[in-house]
């Protein structure tokens, strides 16, 4: 440990255990934002040869003038026009490959078809939003019960179970199987996130139920029970998250609620959110059965509340 991190360690109080879950994920990938380039550098895209990845293969620190994208969009990653599909990845690997749907699996112009949303999944979280990974890695389910960092197919997959990426990835990469529990082979895995995970995981659950290409992927007529329940989240920026992702399903796009606002008015908010969902006629209910909603379009009460019982309420203070 060098004297920058010792120090910062003692400004945590001195305890190692606690400086580290507050940056890093168990297995040592960057939980947070503002570490990009330590990420980075420990992912064979940069070590693998002389000239790899660096951090201008992807940004400009500067929009380039003939950039035609609104100055907002450009500053949301600083990324290069060409990089915002798969050509900085095909600066080294070969195009011709990746084209095809054979390697993805996915429809070539679908978000499922992008490089960066298998290999970068948004698995850091910083500035009330969750953050591209910088350590440039493959999808397992292993890694995740090991780790706690949501995986990159559920993070788009949202109304799936880690059986369901598990068996894909088995199926076409041949990963190797895990061994999961009951609740993790049935229950959608973002709705174990919100329910049973940590502040981190709960607020990554939550910006991710917000992504276009998530919510096209998992449909989001089934989000608005949970988003309401994080509607009283214990964490401000969880609330924030829940409440910007609750107005992007067309039925609450105009819900009034202040994340900061006394515990009675939220409860009041997440209870109006809940009942005006139950009120409502959903369709394909029956294929809802991962998160937690019945064929008749309920919601599978008493299993809610028991994982609902398990929420890992250790502390919680990315330090960004």
């Amino acid at each position: 440990m060098n004297e920058e991190t010792r120090a910062h360690v003692v400004r945590s109080g001195g305890d190692q255990k606690i400086y580290f879950r507050e940056r890093f994920w168990d297995d040592g990938m960057v939980r947070l934002l503002g570490r990009e380039y330590n990420a980075m550098i420990v992912s064979s895209c940069y070590t693998a040869q002389e000239g790899g990845i660096r951090c201008f293969s992807c940004h400009n620190m500067h929009q380039e003038q003939d950039d035609g994208r609104p100055v907002d969009a450009w500053a949301n990653d600083q990324l290069k026009p060409a990089t915002v599909s798969d050509s900085a990845c095909t600066q080294c690997h070969q195009a011709a490959t990746y084209q095809a749907t054979s390697p993805t699996h996915h429809l070539a112009e679908s978000s499922g078809s992008r490089c960066y949303n298998c290999h970068m999944p948004h698995t850091a979280y910083g500035l009330l939003k969750s953050v591209r990974s910088h350590h440039i890695d493959r999808p397992t389910v292993a890694a995740e019960l090991a780790s706690g960092r949501p995986n990159a197919c559920n993070l788009c997959h949202l109304d799936q179970t880690l059986q369901w990426t598990s068996d894909y990835l088995s199926h076409w990469y041949g990963t190797p199987a895990v061994e999961l529990s009951p609740d993790q082979q049935n229950v959608s895995a973002a709705v174990l996130w919100i329910l049973t995970g940590d502040a981190g995981q709960r607020a990554l659950a939550a910006v991710s139920m917000g992504r276009d290409a998530a919510r096209d992927a998992s449909g989001d007529d089934w989000m608005a029970p949970f988003l309401a329940r994080l509607l009283e989240d214990p964490y401000v920026a969880v609330r924030y998250c829940a409440g910007r992702s609750l107005r992007k399903i067309d039925q609450f796009s105009n819900v009034e609620y202040d994340h900061v606002a006394p515990a009675e008015q939220r409860a009041a908010v997440a209870a109006g959110v809940l009942r005006t969902w139950s009120e409502t006629t959903r369709t394909e209910t029956g294929t809802r059965a991962a998160t937690l909603v019945d064929p008749a379009g309920n919601l599978l009460q008493g299993v809610l509340e028991r994982l609902g019982a398990q929420r890992d309420d250790t502390s919680v203070n990315l330090a960004e």
